[in-house]
């Protein structure tokens, strides 16, 4: 009876173990969901305001190079190319210089490119005419949507160990939509975060799957205990 009394002790020490854990886990990634996403949230709304505030900045480019018919044409030649990104570009680095981590420019419909792209708080080197080839499809894809559907989007994005908000805003000339502004904001400072809070994620998933278990194998216990009883009375 003494050993039953210590072996039943044990196993309710170490199931008020696994409900600490688990609660603690629990609330944890309750925590940093919530800051998670409140961060998304609050650096998309700034990704949105950069786009709308360099779209304004730009409008007077924008009138010039439309008259020149550069806006909508699907046939640029080099010189071309690089009016629109040299001046673009200007607006680009000016607007995003402000906040570190913004990156943006330009995406034109009719050839179906990027221009103005500035990267102006990025260590060198930047890329010359638009985001880098990781991500390039993934804004790319987003730019035309806004383009196409004429909607202003903001959406959290990402590849691998990369996540960044995208915020997207139509671009209009003459009536109608030649392309979209687009800016994004690089969040690999906060990756730590999000890694502890999988790894919280997993630690809960195992002390809740260990909970069961504990709760099974006492149940078990129980039903031996009281078998063995019945049979010695």
């Amino acid at each position: 009876m003494n050993t039953s009394r210590i072996n039943n002790r044990i196993l309710l020490s170490i199931i008020a173990v696994v409900i600490i854990i688990t609660a603690t886990a629990i609330f944890v990634f309750a925590s940093m969901s919530k800051w998670e996403q409140e961060m998304v949230e609050k650096n998309m709304a700034l990704c949105e305001s950069y786009a709308r505030g360099l779209l304004e900045a730009s409008e007077g480019d924008l009138e010039v190079l439309g008259s020149a018919g550069l806006l909508n044409s699907d046939n640029l030649s080099s010189s071309e190319m690089k009016l629109l990104d040299s001046l673009l570009k200007k607006n680009s680095e000016k607007q995003l210089i402000d906040h570190e981590g913004l990156d943006g420019g330009f995406y034109l419909k009719a050839p179906d490119a990027f221009f103005g792209y500035a990267f102006p708080t990025s260590p060198p080197p930047v890329p010359a005419y638009g985001p880098p080839p990781r991500s390039y499809e993934i804004i790319r894809n987003q730019s035309r949507g806004s383009a196409v559907e004429n909607e202003v989007y903001s959406v959290l994005q990402g590849f691998d160990a990369a996540i960044f908000p995208l915020a997207t805003v139509p671009v209009p000339y003459n009536g109608e939509v030649v392309g979209a502004v687009w800016v994004r904001i690089h969040l690999e400072k906060h990756l730590p975060i999000v890694k502890i809070k999988q790894i919280v994620n997993r630690t809960a998933l195992i002390s809740i799957a260990g909970f069961i278990i504990l709760m099974a194998i006492s149940s078990l216990w129980t039903g031996e205990m009281t078998s063995i009883k019945r049979e010695i009375n």
